[in-house]
């Protein structure tokens, strides 16, 4: 009975001990699904049409509830597949129900108001009320991530209307405007409070589910936090600001005149301090020790009184802060109350008398030597400057340095000439002048060297010839301001061993400061002073014979002066 393309198949058959197959295809919707199979070891048989045809119903309601037991075990499989895919997606997934908020917007609009921006934007905490319409179905983990909360159930406790309470009234109203259109789709990018106040960047994107009767039933949510995204494009953008402001100040310095290179300076700092959303900025100059640092710019924010600097008693102490200076490495304190290392506690708690927050100090070299000082302060809340506000920082303080160092040498070259005018004046005026008039000449002289000098007081001592006391020969004050009180005839150089010290090895005494800027070995010299109401004195020596002769001094009463090194000369 075998056909003969069956050579094959009998010879598998009659392998198994097979006498008779009955073998019947199972065809659902045309497609063939199964075989229902009887097969006899024992007899050959023949099957009659009615016993195929029963044998048929059998094989198809057994293949029916099969199949249907495996598309239900497919589905599960299914579902449960797409449970992990929407439970661990890292993509933000959420499901909400907008019904009650399209009924309510729908309404809105048959009661007259045709204009559902303008409506929302004049009402904003009715936006607010209708936000809360909106209805939580399901969501994954991403959105607890998204909202900075570690648990997922926190969210059940809230509503839409509280966990988006921080976002800006304009992100309301773009939302419910669209819903009133009835929009498929809504995308927008926002910036709000997650539940544990930290400011989010996200971009969320909402879509319809097309197949049901009321589409806004349910509303497909995705998005992303793009905070970082966000920083980094603030970051750029401030780098490009940075950049361009310190491409702007060099070129204001480069061609700036002499006589307007102060007024280009704290116009630099003042643009700086608005930039970096600092309350000061300073230039300090440097000239010798580091305790010595000369005050000379500052911009501060309006209301705030100046600054005097730091005394120099407590310069001298500032151990630390002179190390990190001598090594051109940066002070960058976030925290004054909490960032300084153990060993500088005085610099903390001189920091902390005087009001700051935090502080940037970044130490300017020309030649390899510390030639100046930027310094950045807050007042009023912690900050730390990131690394490119330094290195621009940096850049902008070596610009004003370059600049104030310009001004010094045209300073110092002008000032050298007028200095070389009066020598030769009061030179040749010496030159065959008559015995009698020796002691007057000398005094108009000294008028002319405290005008030179900025001094209220100028006089020239000698030393005697048989002890060490100075005579107090030639002397002017000015007329305008009240007089000094008499000096003694004699001074006695043993009294004053700091002085004497001094200028018997012929080095000159400047000293800008009486109260702070004498050393500690000082103290005879520094009470002499100020009783006698000095603010800044200056000592040159003078040697005839090779011997210490005597002093030209000057000195202020009214106001501290720093007489520079070339004017000494």
């Amino acid at each position: 009975d075998t056909p003969p393309d069956a050579v094959h198949d009998i010879e598998w058959w009659q392998e198994k001990g097979r006498k008779s197959s009955l073998l019947i295809p199972i065809v659902i919707n045309n497609q063939l699904k199964g075989v229902f199979g009887c097969h006899n070891d024992t007899i050959n048989k023949t099957w009659d049409a009615a016993d195929i045809r029963i044998y048929q119903l059998v094989g198809e309601i057994i293949l029916g509830v099969l199949l249907r037991i495996h598309t239900e075990q497919d589905l599960k499989e299914g579902e449960q597949r797409f449970r992990q895919l929407f439970e661990d997606s890292p993509m933000t997934m959420w499901e909400q129900d907008f019904s009650e908020l399209k009924r309510h917007l729908d309404g809105l609009q048959r009661e007259g108001v045709s204009n559902i921006r303008e409506y929302f934007e004049s009402y904003p905490k009715e936006a607010q009320r209708c936000m809360g319409m909106i209805k939580s179905v399901r969501y994954n983990r991403s959105v607890a991530e998204l909202l900075h909360t570690k648990k997922i159930e926190d969210l059940d406790k809230l509503s839409m209307k509280e966990l988006f309470m921080g976002l800006p009234s304009k992100g309301y109203v773009d939302e419910l405007t669209a819903v009133a259109e009835g929009q498929q789709f809504f995308e927008n990018e926002v910036i709000y409070p997650a539940i544990d106040g930290v400011q989010k960047h996200a971009y969320f994107r909402w879509s319809l589910s097309p197949d049901l009767e009321e589409p806004y039933r349910s509303v497909i949510v995705t998005g992303m936090d793009i905070s970082r995204r966000k920083q980094l494009e603030e970051q750029t953008r401030r780098q490009m600001s940075l950049e361009t402001l310190v491409a702007q100040i060099s070129a204001e310095l480069i061609d700036v005149a002499y006589a307007d290179i102060d007024a280009a300076i704290h116009r630099v700092l003042e643009e700086t301090g608005n930039f970096m959303g600092d309350d000061r900025v300073f230039l300090d100059l440097y000239e010798g020790p580091i305790w010595d640092a000369q005050y000379g710019f500052e911009w501060r924010r309006e209301g705030l009184p100046k600054y005097e600097g730091i005394s120099h008693d407590w310069m001298q102490r500032f151990t630390w802060l002179q190390g990190q200076l001598k090594r051109m490495e940066t002070v960058h304190i976030p925290s004054v109350a909490a960032d300084f290392p153990p060993e500088a506690e005085a610099e903390k708690q001189q920091t902390l008398s005087i009001g700051r927050k935090s502080l940037l100090f970044i130490p300017i070299s020309m030649h390899n030597q510390l030639a100046g000082l930027l310094g950045c302060v807050t007042e009023f809340r912690e900050k730390a400057w990131g690394d490119d506000d330094i290195r621009m920082l940096r850049l902008v303080g070596e610009a004003l340095v370059s600049v104030l160092l310009r001004k010094q040498a045209e300073t110092a070259l002008q000032r050298r000439i007028e200095a070389e005018e009066l020598v030769f004046k009061i030179s040749t005026r010496f030159i065959g002048l008559p015995f009698e008039e020796i002691d007057e000449q000398i005094e108009s002289s000294l008028v002319e060297v405290a005008k030179f000098m900025g001094s209220d007081r100028v006089f020239i001592d000698l030393i005697a010839e048989d002890k060490p006391v100075f005579t107090h020969i030639y002397e002017w004050f000015s007329s305008d301001q009240t007089p000094f009180p008499s000096k003694p005839k004699y001074v006695d150089l043993r009294k004053l061993p700091w002085m004497s010290n001094e200028l018997e090895n012929m080095r000159s005494i400047n000293i800008s400061t009486i109260t702070n800027k004498l050393p500690p070995d000082a103290y005879a010299e520094k009470e002499m002073l100020l009783e006698t109401s000095r603010k800044s004195i200056l000592m040159i020596p003078f040697s005839i014979n090779n011997r210490f002769a005597g002093v030209l001094g000057c000195s202020t009463r009214m106001e501290e002066k720093n007489w520079p090194v070339e004017d000494i000369n």
